[in-house]
């Protein structure tokens, strides 16, 4: 009688046991719940809540965030300072648009913030990149700005070296001219002397010393 109690209760506890649905997890990461009809055997599956917010906090690091809203915060900072804050409160509103983290943003904008993220969205070897190109092209600018100077004030130097070599070249020109003409007065004077005619032929006169003047006429002077 004993054994056939305890056969009836076993078999009570197996029909209990088939009668429920079988529930299993499985999927990636176990993230889903499998029930199986005890019946039908039909199986159907359904994300566990839980399971879900814990692997989708899991698989978004810290430094994924830091570095979306840093890029985001980037992109701000080209705006004017008077369309930041409208611009921020966007962001804020539509993080599926934007792809940023809005539970790790200040609620309102806050200057400082921007200015401090807004290069924590790069690697540190971007951000030096970009702020060498930066520099380069002011030194760049500035290089091209003084030898742009450097060429004008030449070109005034050349400028002015060659009116005054022209100018002199002038004079020079002008004191030859004199001296030749200086030169014929005296071969003039030297052939109307070796003439040995007299006052009355139209040649020198003896009683008279003949000598070209500064200004290259002939002047002459009664003998003592």
């Amino acid at each position: 009688m004993a054994r056939a109690g305890q056969n009836v209760l076993g078999l009570e506890e197996s029909l209990r046991t088939s009668s429920k649905a079988g529930r299993e997890f499985g999927g990636p990461d176990d993230a889903f719940e499998i029930i199986t009809d005890p019946v039908t055997g039909e199986r159907s599956v359904q994300p566990v809540p839980a399971f879900q917010e814990y692997l989708e906090a899991k698989r978004v690091k810290q430094k994924d965030v830091a570095d979306i809203n840093g890029r985001a915060m980037f992109a701000l900072q080209q705006l004017p300072e008077d369309q930041r804050p409208a611009a921020y409160e966007q962001m804020r509103q539509n993080p599926e648009h934007f792809g940023v983290d809005p539970t790790k943003m200040p609620e309102a904008y806050d200057p400082n913030y921007a200015a401090v993220t807004s290069g924590m969205g790069m690697t540190v070897s971007q951000a030096l990149t970009r702020q060498q190109a930066k520099d380069n092209a002011a030194a760049l600018q500035d290089y091209r700005q003084d030898v742009q100077a450097d060429r004008t004030a030449r070109t005034g130097i050349y400028r002015d070296r060659s009116i005054a070599t022209t100018a002199q070249g002038a004079q020079r020109i002008a004191q030859g001219d004199a001296r030749i003409a200086q030169g014929a007065q005296r071969l003039a004077i030297s052939k109307t002397k070796g003439s040995g005619g007299g006052s009355s032929r139209g040649g020198l006169d003896n009683r008279y010393e003949y000598r070209i003047g500064p200004n290259g006429q002939v002047q002459k002077r009664l003998k003592k």
